[in-house]
């Protein structure tokens, strides 16, 4: 057994001319049978032990990049210098990147974080020999690029299934996603902090007894984005078998980043920077407190949030300018449709009513809905129709389509979910789905298991999830896929993570998600999408069932909308 005070001495490391504090396991508290060698440095990891007598291997805070300091900050992630002695790896960090969490409890912006955050998770089972080689997860969070940790995520429910799981912290918000569209900062360090971290697994996963070549690249909302924008990235092809995305996908507004310069200097604005020198400004910014440069994050978010629909998410992804290190020069949608990104199998689709984790926003778009009906022009159509005829066309036609009294003023709240769903989730991933399958196999869910008690919990930690709107929201299916602290599933509800989790293991060793008819997936062989125009899907609910074309009447309705106008 570990000694409880493996914590050790505290040393200091020089990484990359930065000071950081790393700690250290003293000689006569070391356990080898726990340790792995990494390209690094040997790290110490811990067992953990389950309520039901199993346990497994965890391996907290491996750095897999040097911390992004001083110097470091807005620049591509650096190499991390080899350590000497046995690094203690064996408590959960306490904190992950700079993020701003949207909360409806306490504060609305919830500021907290730390710069040095470029560290990974591995979790491993028992081994039952020295020669395992485990099926690998890789998974990237999502929260919109401004929050999340991958310490908020346990992986008891995927290990179980004899996979290895590593999840990891990149920068997100300002810190991660700064772009002042030229030399001044590209931008996409979030990505490349991605990118970095599975270059780090591709190099070490072996040595904890995972195999490089079965190597599975997940991730949730954001995370999702991110797992499609590494798919178009040539230096990751050969880094993994295959992609799971849930709940987000490029080309939506959660896929790209709009006045990234124009955000960039406002954040020098709000910081008393008086410069039109990207250079000038991103030096300035390097040099300012943490707590700044929180401060002004926060409020760059929360005056473009009224606008949200209109202009995207604040922090994401840009076009870089072409330089060597560039991690995006081209228009995601055109490298799609020439099949310009990795041929693996995909794992795809979304909840039935995505928007509805933020519904109790909703009656704050009362008034913007009635300034719609006066102003057709300004409601914002996720689909860059840019002449005035062609925004009146679309509004108008939208309200035939989705509003039973043909009137914004009037709409109903699961009316306004569907429609922001529809143009936000659905007719986006759909798209993506579709094109890609053209090239690669793809297999396509919908999630539509709706418990309240899933519903409930969210809420209660403060998500402004609607429990009156129908369908399933935004973040309810990644409940069955992780284990939240102070969630206790119900029988049926533990019956749906068991099947959403052996989907999980299935596609990370076989590429497949249904190899075989199996009594716990009650039989069902899933489909890929064919080259036809149907689109086959696994409806998710108590009983799982194979049907077509999940809303694709709507989803043709705002293509052919995007079509044929200006």
């Amino acid at each position: 057994m570990i000694s409880k005070n493996l914590s050790g001495l505290i040393l200091w490391s020089i990484i990359v001319g930065e000071t950081v504090a790393v700690s250290f396991v003293s000689k006569n508290e070391y356990n080898s049978t726990l340790q792995v060698a990494t390209k690094s440095g040997i790290i110490q990891g811990t067992q953990v032990h389950l309520e039901h007598g199993k346990s497994y291997l965890a391996y907290y805070g491996i750095p897999y990049a040097a911390p992004p300091l001083n110097s470091l900050r807005f620049r591509d992630p650096h190499p991390v210098k080899r350590w000497k002695g046995v690094l203690n790896a064996t408590t959960k960090l306490q904190s992950g990147c700079v993020e701003t969490q949207f909360r409806i409890i306490g504060e609305i912006f919830q500021s907290r974080g730390t710069e040095d955050c470029l560290y990974a998770n591995v979790y491993t089972p028992i081994r039952k020999s020295n020669k395992s080689n485990y099926p690998v997860i890789f998974y990237i969070y999502g929260g919109a690029f401004i929050e999340g940790s991958a310490e908020s995520y346990n992986p008891e429910y995927l290990v179980e299934h004899d996979l290895i799981i590593v999840n990891f912290n990149y920068r997100g918000g300002l810190f991660g996603f700064l772009s002042t569209e030229d030399e001044g900062s590209y931008g996409n360090y979030g990505l490349k902090d991605q990118f970095a971290a599975l270059k780090w697994v591709n190099l070490n996963i072996k040595s904890f007894g995972g195999d490089p070549k079965r190597v599975t690249m997940a991730g949730h909302s954001s995370g999702s984005v991110s797992a499609l924008y590494q798919m178009i990235y040539p230096k990751s092809w050969g880094l993994y078998c295959g992609v799971i995305g849930l709940s987000g996908e490029m080309s939506g507004a959660l896929g790209m980043q709009k006045d990234s310069r124009k955000i960039a200097f406002d954040i020098g604005s709000y910081l008393g920077i008086k410069t039109n020198n990207s250079t000038k400004l991103v030096e300035s910014l390097r040099k300012l407190e943490l707590s700044k440069l929180h401060e002004a994050q926060n409020k760059v978010i929360l005056s473009i949030f009224p606008n949200l629909l209109q202009t995207g998410l604040v922090f994401s992804p840009v076009i870089e300018k072409d330089h060597e290190d560039a991690f995006l020069t081209k228009n995601s949608m055109d490298l799609l449709k020439s099949g310009l990104f990795a041929r693996v199998p995909l794992l795809t689709g979304m909840t039935s009513n995505e928007i509805a984790v933020l519904g109790q926003t909703i009656p704050l778009l009362r008034f913007l809905f009635l300034l719609y009906e006066w102003s057709p022009t300004i409601f914002p159509n996720q689909m860059n129709i840019t002449s005035e005829s062609g925004k009146r066309k679309f509004a108008r036609e939208v309200k035939k389509k989705y509003f039973k009294n043909n009137s914004f003023v009037n709409v109903t709240s699961d009316e306004i979910a569907q429609l922001l769903s529809d143009l936000m989730y659905t007719r986006p991933i759909t798209n993506s789905a579709k094109i890609m399958s053209s090239f690669i196999p793809v297999y396509f869910y919908v999630f539509e298991y709706r418990t309240l008690h899933t519903k409930e919990f969210l809420r209660n930690g403060g998500y402004p999830l609607d429990i009156s709107l129908q369908g399933v929201a935004h973040i309810e299916d990644v409940i069955y896929i992780w284990k939240f602290s102070g969630l206790e599933l119900t029988p049926e509800a533990d019956e749906t993570r068991k099947r959403m989790t052996k989907i999980w293991s299935n596609f990370a060793r076989y590429g497949n998600p249904t190899p075989t008819v199996d009594p716990l997936l009650q039989n069902i062989i899933w489909p890929q999408i064919p080259k036809t125009k149907d689109i086959p899907y696994l409806r998710i609910d108590v009983n799982f069932s194979i049907e077509k074309n999940f809303r694709l009447e709507y989803v043709n309705f705002l293509n052919e909308l995007a079509e044929n106008s200006e």
